[in-house]
């Protein structure tokens, strides 16, 4: 293989990687998360337990709980159902810096104080259900995970307070609040909210808006039907592609030096979102705005509030494809110059568009309603260009044209004058083997 077609395969492979990592950043603004349950613990058979309360290891060696209390082989309390606790809790666990705990596949019902109650070094809490409680998941420490576990009818659905907690992939649904978190680091994300009388998800910080450690991240959670979607009170949020819908009020801001970016917006019912806060970003640069409805696209959007904050790239919700134009397939000779191919295209929320030859890969921001490229530098042969356009919903559009080049009048004389050589030497050959063989025959 030669070296230029080893470049052509190298630089064919990193734009299709390109192409994948603006895909995978487009989709973000592209679909809300799902709302559906993450999880399904109908079939397991729990055992019936008494509530759980761990204040000494004398504690953990009486229930005979496998694991070592160590972060790689915590202390595992698993398949139980304990409904109604009449201590207030059905799991609690107060031993504060000393062990590592998961509690995982549970059904805890009826609890006046929390179903789960944790302050230590580390609790992991998984896939457990959670119902009709005070208080699903009361958290008091660091570094603990509440993944794919489902709590409805609380008056809290989870309370963690502490730093680098991290609340993910769980269901919440017909509680007072949702999700409530205080403390620097915290990762809430990928969770679904919905029917809350008061708030969806409730976070407040004081993080350090130049160590990007502290910092709060609030990505890919769906907070529907509730009064308030989301409320941020301090500093330094991350909100990223999540969806606030049908809230009486969508988001509710007094943080300070945070971002907002591809967050769905809309059908809210009395505010889509206010920030009283100072210092925020809404949108960040040309490709990531948030997703609104009725807005006129490409200008400003003003944010309801005294900070004064403004999206500068707002982005209108649509489910239309890009619309393109078809050029006529074309046929030029080898040295024509500046033959254009010319694609007209409509389309509301622009992003990109990519063009291939087959060997070369042109991959740009879409601008401008008009796309040109002169193939004119295209060798002699048939050629499929293949054009791929993108909206930021990654809606696309696609359209291919053939360019056949034929050889230049001045590259097809040196053939003819070469058949014509060949012709008359022929002919020359023929004569003289004719002249041969009546010779031949006058002397017989």
């Amino acid at each position: 293989m030669t070296d230029a077609k080893k470049r052509a395969r190298i630089c064919i492979v990193l734009a299709t990687t390109l192409l994948l990592l603006n895909v995978m950043a487009v989709q973000y603004a592209a679909a809300p998360p799902s709302s559906e349950t993450l999880h399904d613990i109908s079939s397991i058979s729990f055992a019936q337990h008494d509530p759980i309360n761990i204040t000494h290891s004398d504690n953990i060696t009486s229930l005979e709980l496998p694991g070592s209390g160590t972060h790689s082989d915590p202390y595992l309390i698993e398949g139980y159902q304990i409904l109604n606790p009449s201590g207030g809790y059905c799991i609690s666990v107060s031993m504060p810096n000393e062990i590592y705990v998961t509690i995982r596949l549970c059904r805890l019902s009826g609890a006046q104080g929390a179903a789960i109650y944790f302050d230590g070094r580390y609790c992991g809490i998984v896939s457990c259900e959670i119902s009709s409680s005070s208080t699903g998941i009361l958290i008091e420490g660091d570094g603990s995970r509440i993944v794919r576990c489902e709590i409805t009818n609380c008056s809290t659905g989870i309370n963690a307070t502490g730093s680098s907690n991290r609340v993910a992939e769980s269901v919440i649904q017909n509680c007072e609040w949702g999700i409530v978190s205080e403390g620097e680091g915290v990762y809430v994300e990928h969770n679904f909210v919905s029917g809350c009388s008061e708030i969806g998800i409730k976070i407040a910080s004081q993080g350090d808006p130049y160590s990007g450690g502290d910092t709060v991240h609030s990505f890919n959670n769906t907070v529907t039907y509730s009064s308030t979607g989301i409320e941020l009170h301090g500093q330094v949020f991350w909100l990223i592609t999540n969806s606030f819908t049908d809230n009486r009020i969508g988001i509710k801001s007094y943080a300070s030096e945070s971002q907002f970016t591809y967050n769905h917006i809309y059908d809210n019912n009395e505010s889509q979102a206010r920030d009283d806060g100072f210092n925020n970003r809404w949108g960040y640069t040309w490709h990531g705005g948030n997703v609104w409805k009725h807005i006129t696209p490409g200008q400003p959007l003003p944010i309801n509030g005294s900070a004064g904050s403004v999206d500068l790239y707002p982005i209108l919700l649509e489910n239309d494809p890009p619309l393109l134009s078809h050029p006529e397939d074309v046929e030029f000779n080898s040295g024509d110059s500046e033959v254009v191919l010319v694609w007209e295209v409509e389309e509301v929320n622009p992003d990109r568009y990519y063009i291939t030859d087959g060997v070369n890969w042109q991959d740009e921001r879409l601008e401008e309603t008009t796309i040109m490229l002169d193939v004119s530098y295209l060798s002699v042969g048939v050629h499929t260009i293949k054009l791929h356009v993108v909206d930021r919903f990654y809606l696309s559009a696609y359209d291919e044209v053939i360019v056949t080049v034929h050889p230049s009048p001045a590259e097809e004389l040196p053939q003819t004058l070469f058949l014509l050589s060949i012709i008359v030497i022929l002919g020359w050959v023929a004569t003289f083997m004719l002249f041969r063989v009546i010779k031949s025959r006058r002397e017989n």
